[in-house]
């Protein structure tokens, strides 16, 4: 055999398991999980919003296993395209008390099936409030970079009224 055709069998191999690699990485992303950075400071004192890097868990049945508590990713109410990093504070059926502005009535909520309550951690931070359960993307497992530490995520860590 020629240098050509050795040439031509390993650049095969090499095309193959790039291949491999591809489709075991996007199976990954799509259906197990994926990083995302977080940006801002709604999250303080959790992450201080500089360039974070979270490991995003994506859970089959997602919208039944989140949990007041937890640390979740969901689409932003405001631009489709984008995400936000949230608290989830209420799943159906819990009661939520929204903030109040100076001068105004407290707020309460029931949570309708098929929606959360999301807030960032923050003092003062957005409060998107009641999100349809379809926004949710995944959960927060890990912070890998700057340090690396795993999230506890779980209502024993939150209550669902903030």
């Amino acid at each position: 055999m020629g240098p050509t055709l050795e040439h031509a069998k390993s650049a095969v191999r090499l095309a193959r398991r790039v291949a491999k690699a591809s489709a075991a990485a996007l199976l990954c992303y799509h259906y197990v999980g994926y990083p995302n950075i977080i940006m801002g400071p709604a999250m303080e004192p959790t992450f201080p919003g500089n360039g974070e890097v979270l490991l995003v868990e994506r859970l089959p049945d997602m919208m039944h296993r989140a949990q007041p508590g937890d640390i979740v990713v969901c689409s932003s109410p405001i631009d489709p395209h984008s995400t936000i990093i949230s608290r989830l504070r209420a799943v159906p059926g819990q009661h939520v008390q929204k903030e109040q502005t100076p001068g105004s009535k407290p707020s309460h909520y029931q949570v309708p099936p098929g929606y959360m309550w999301v807030k960032g951690d923050a003092p003062g931070s957005c409060e998107y409030g009641m999100l349809p359960m379809a926004m949710l993307q995944g959960r927060v497992v890990a912070q890998v970079w700057p340090e690396v530490k795993w999230i506890r995520n779980s209502a024993a860590s939150e209550s669902a009224h903030p």
